[in-house]
């Protein structure tokens, strides 16, 4: 029978949330020779631990940029990554980034961040040139990066890329965000083609550093993914979405409410008022069709399937008031709201 469940899937369309989850958590993990454990922090003062001065450093840095909730998870030197993955597998976070080289450990992190996000515990890692095709993992390009005239390395930038994402409201979006502190980086030969190559990198356009179009890693469309899941705010977007709707049915209805037509329609209810405050909010596209109901088609496969039931005589309604036992069948849809990036402007003289 297994642990009471919540499967909620992104297929063309996305299904919907309630109650918001928290947001703007960044994780970095950093190798230290005297500090290991997992510590979340708020402010850089509450930080009592003896670290390296290297990454006293590191976590200074993140303040100075302004995350909101930093958790270091700090493992030895000699430790691994596959140790500091075991120790997160539960931790809350949105963002995550590593404080040292893992291109030995890039398809393990992968893993980490698919087996995560299936299991409705939404995260993103962003990393150093890793061309994951997926679009939880963001793949940071930049090369020859100085930072107020010192050299930073993009793995080491890969942890203030973090931050900073873990750190942009949904209504906008990483595109053009304004580096700066950053003074110099090597130029890409193409930009557009490393935009439509997954790549997140800095770009110059005569007086600031930005990072360029907000894309993770996605290049792959398969069934079930659409064009607009290559953008890290709609990935975050969805993830914001399908948190809320988990937290919302874990915290207040898993054992505590009857599973009868009543309160399935009470569910959807608070659902579909959650998706109108996030249009009003900007999070989703107000002028869709937003929206989630009970989901007639799967329900009569599961009482045809599993319960032995024979629906082919009964109308849609007869069906959604059938006994499930303790499943809850949802579907729906949602629009995202998208930031403006594109212009196209035509002046007539």
């Amino acid at each position: 029978m297994g642990m009471p469940e919540v499967i909620i899937s992104f297929t063309e369309k996305a299904s919907t949330a309630k109650a918001r989850s928290a947001r703007g958590v960044a994780c970095i993990v950093l190798k230290d020779a005297t500090v290991s454990g997992i510590y979340k922090y708020k402010r850089y003062k509450n930080v009592t631990q003896s670290y390296s001065d290297d990454n006293k450093a590191i976590i200074k840095d993140c303040f100075d940029l302004g995350v909101n909730t930093l958790v270091v998870c700090a493992i030895a030197t000699a430790g691994t990554t596959s140790d500091a993955l075991t120790s997160l597998a539960k931790v809350s976070i949105n963002y995550l980034a590593f404080g040292y080289d893992v291109t030995a450990d890039e398809e393990a992190i992968k893993t980490f961040i698919e087996n995560r996000r299936e299991n409705n515990m939404k995260l993103s890692v962003v990393t150093a040139n890793f061309a994951a095709d997926y679009e939880g993992v963001i793949n940071f390009t930049a090369e020859e990066i100085k930072v107020n005239g010192i050299a930073m390395t993009t793995q080491r930038f890969t942890i203030r890329v973090a931050v900073i994402l873990a750190g942009i409201p949904q209504t906008q979006s990483a595109t053009y965000y304004v580096l700066s502190d950053v003074t110099g980086v090597k130029d890409k030969v193409d930009e557009n083609t490393c935009v439509d190559n997954g790549e997140l990198f800095i770009t110059f356009d005569g007086e600031k550093y930005k990072l360029s179009r907000g894309v993770n890693s996605l290049k792959t469309i398969t069934l079930g993914k659409k064009e607009c899941m290559k953008k890290i705010k709609i990935t975050e977007g969805m993830d914001l979405v399908s948190g809320d709707i988990y937290t919302t049915f874990r915290d207040n209805y898993t054992g505590k409410v009857i599973n009868d037509y009543a309160d399935k329609m009470l569910f959807v209810a608070e659902a579909n008022e959650y998706l109108r405050n996030l249009g009003k909010e900007g999070v989703l596209n107000k002028d869709a069709d937003n929206y989630v109901e009970l989901d007639v088609e799967a329900t009569r496969d599961y009482l045809e399937s599993e319960l032995k039931v024979d629906t082919t005589d009964m109308e849609d309604e007869e069906v959604l008031k059938q006994d499930t036992g303790a499943k809850l069948f949802l579907t729906g849809q949602i629009t995202l709201q998208d930031t403006m990036e594109d212009l196209e402007l035509s002046m007539f003289f």
